[in-house]
């Protein structure tokens, strides 16, 4: 009986953690353990994942950014000339 309450307050208190980038989980909070998935294939290519996905993005604002701008001064044109 002792055991199967041990064992209950085990699972309560459980929380695996997770990378927040790769998402690889963990069992427990060793430092070695998270500083060893650092080094893995998956994690690294999510790495680079996530920054060229921050690249793209930027890119894409600037160009609708310009977009605009043009649009907004070819409106201006046909403003001033009506």
């Amino acid at each position: 009986k002792y055991e199967k309450e041990e064992e209950e307050k085990v699972k309560a208190n459980f929380r695996p953690l997770a990378c927040e980038v790769c998402g690889t989980a963990y069992v427990s909070n060793e430092e070695g353990e998270y500083e060893a998935h650092l080094k893995y294939k998956v994690h690294e290519a999510y790495t680079e994942i996530h920054a060229r996905l921050k690249e793209l993005k930027d890119k894409k604002a600037e160009r609708d950014r310009i977009a605009k701008e043009k649009k907004e001064e070819e409106r201006k044109k046909r403003m001033e000339e009506e």
